[in-house]
């Protein structure tokens, strides 16, 4: 901001108009100076009153002391004599009077004896642990330690240890208050044990132990840390048990990692469990047994006889041996045998020398077959089928890849397989046999299937067209829904209108967020504010202009800061300084920015509408 001097009428220079000279003295008699910002003057301020809500010495703000002169305003003012440095024969508590030099007639020491109008009670003197003689009196005769309650003229209803011993002594088990000690049966036996805080157990169960059967919960015997030794029962145990059982278990067995071992709702083993190798086991009598797969050589201790596997159905070597002694043919025999399987299916038929097929079971060994004749089989159960026309042996087709100059039977040439090269092509639609085309110069109104008219090659005619520029395509038109940049100018007959925001009870840092337009109203603020220009989008090397109108009320607030995308902009004011609200106005801040490479210029105004 530039230094300015006031313009004058100079009457000793022919009234002309000039700068206050310096050394002359600005006469404002029955005038005031008002709305400066700031008064620097090298000398000294004379004034009747200066009403002002700060005065700093030296940048150091005046206390208030300086303005009332009272002794109350003052700091760091004493609060004791020592904090004085004058304090030399000052008297503090705890001095002697002697100290003082008009201390006669002050005593010093006194005498018990010469007091005075001294008390004659202990209460008189104020003491509270003494006896009083009438107290000391019954002492005399009291009760002293160790003596026995027998020496009491009123030792009726005490109890003596003969009255204890020989069961005098009754306890009402009505009683509705606590009962402290132990509790024994009548044969001494220890039921609760008041020392051990314990409730003995140990063959003093008579009857059933059962948990409240109102309070629904299950109760644990034991902890995971404080455990039982062993259990003993003689008959079932119901649930889940951790541990060893000896005996009868009903219920289901589990894995410390909860795998299921035994199944006790389905009765079974869990046999995916198992290790190691099982004891010997007679299973003669178990049926549905599942067994993997095994090889025949696998098995071990295999017998090696007919009787050895139990087969009982079967002939023996020396069964077979004789039947075949006296059953085979003589050699030169002409007599002939069928054979016949034991469920009497013919399987050689000795009558016409053949072999019953449909029993063959099995592969055929290698068998020479270059005799057989009315053979068939389908050619797509033939396998190792050759791939080329040599490999069938075929000698009258054209190999793929062939030339055309290869000589055929009757013509040296092949066709080309190119439509170009066809001779004595058809020239109409019905020379090729197409019938679902329409001929040239057919009118609108000649049947077609399923539909008489043509297109009448109007666009209104056309249905279904696209509602968008990408619709149809077209890539260099403006999008009413996109950013558009114009290179040439651009030109509006009926004007321009933008939309604004409105924003209401703001204070502090704002969002204005520009995807909602580049005007910003603002009513009924709650302090200064700092515009935060979110979605602003500005290209490197391109500006814009961004207002933000504020509706003042009694207290006027001022656009203090500005971001952009949540980062600080420094702004350059018009005439160098911020700009100040007016009270129940309207004050208009316009924002320049400009993008330049990447860095933000920010230039502000304020207009005032009052």
């Amino acid at each position: 901001m530039a230094n300015r001097y006031p313009l004058v009428v100079d009457t000793t220079n022919g009234n002309k108009i000039r700068e206050l000279p310096s050394g002359d003295s600005l006469q404002l008699t029955g005038n005031n100076i008002i709305g400066v910002v700031g008064i620097t003057a090298s000398g000294t301020i004379g004034a009747n009153e200066i009403n002002a809500t700060s005065i700093k010495k030296g940048g150091v703000e005046l206390a208030n002391v300086a303005v009332t002169g009272a002794f109350a305003d003052l700091t760091g003012s004493p609060t004791q004599l020592s904090d004085l440095t004058d304090d030399l024969n000052v008297l503090v508590p705890g001095d002697n009077v002697g100290t003082l030099t008009n201390n006669v007639g002050y005593l010093t020491t006194v005498a018990f004896a010469d007091l005075t109008a001294k008390p004659t009670t202990i209460a008189g003197y104020g003491i509270t642990d003494a006896a009083t003689s009438a107290q000391g009196g019954l002492a005399a005769t009291a009760v002293q330690p160790g003596a026995s309650v027998s020496v009491l003229v009123n030792d009726a209803g005490y109890l003596t240890l003969a009255d204890i011993q020989n069961g005098a002594v009754t306890i009402d088990v009505n009683n509705t208050g606590d009962l402290v000690g132990s509790v024994f049966a009548d044969d001494s036996t220890i039921l609760i044990d008041s020392i051990l805080a314990a409730v003995n157990l140990d063959g003093t169960i008579r009857g059933h132990v059962r948990p409240n059967a109102n309070q629904h919960n299950l109760w644990d015997l034991g902890t995971d840390a404080v455990r039982f030794k062993n259990a003993y029962f003689a008959g079932t145990i119901n649930g889940a048990h951790v541990g060893t059982l000896d005996g009868d278990v009903t219920g289901s067995v589990f894995g410390d990692d909860s795998t299921l071992l035994v199944d006790g709702v389905n009765g079974t083993l869990n046999a995916t469990t198992l290790t190691g190798a099982l004891p010997a086991i007679d299973g003669s009598a178990l049926t549905n047994l599942t067994i993997p797969a095994q090889t025949f050589a696998s098995l071990t201790g295999k017998p090696t006889t007919v009787a050895g596997y139990g087969i009982a159905d079967a002939y023996t070597k020396t069964e077979v041996d004789s039947a075949i002694t006296s059953s085979v043919l003589p050699s030169g025999s002409t007599q002939s045998i069928d054979i016949v399987a034991q469920d009497s299916t013919l399987l050689v038929d000795s009558v016409n020398g053949t072999l019953n097929a449909t029993t063959l079971t099995g592969a055929l060994p290698a068998i020479n077959g270059s005799a057989l004749t009315g053979v068939t089989t389908a050619f797509s159960n033939i396998t190792s089928t050759p791939t080329t026309v040599a490999g069938y042996g075929i000698t009258d087709a054209l190999e793929l890849g062939t030339s055309s100059t290869t000589a055929l039977a009757g013509d040296t040439a092949l066709f080309d397989g190119a439509f170009a090269s066809l001779t004595s092509k058809p020239t109409t639609i019905a020379g090729y046999g197409i019938t679902d085309a329409l001929a040239l110069g057919t009118s609108s109104t000649t049947a077609l299937a399923g539909d008489t008219a043509l297109f009448s090659g109007a666009f209104a005619d056309l249905t279904s067209k696209p509602t968008t520029i990408a619709g149809y395509g077209i890539t260099d038109a403006a999008n009413t829904s996109a950013e558009t940049t114009f290179t040439a100018d651009v030109k509006f007959d009926t004007g321009v209108e933008e939309k604004f925001a409105t924003l209401t009870g703001s204070t502090g840092v704002t969002t204005m967020d520009c995807a909602n337009g580049h005007i910003h109203y603002l009513t009924t603020p709650a302090g200064d504010i700092t515009a935060n220009f979110t979605n602003l989008g500005l290209t490197a090397e391109y500006a814009t202009n961004l207002t933000v109108i504020i509706n003042q009320g009694v207290t006027p607030y001022e656009v203090a800061a500005v971001q952009i995308g949540g980062a600080a902009q420094t702004i350059e004011w018009q005439g160098g300084s911020a700009p100040t609200g007016n009270a129940n106005g309207i004050d208009s801040f316009s924002f320049t920015i400009l993008n330049d490479g990447g860095t933000y210029v920010v230039l502000g105004q304020m207009v005032d509408f009052t």
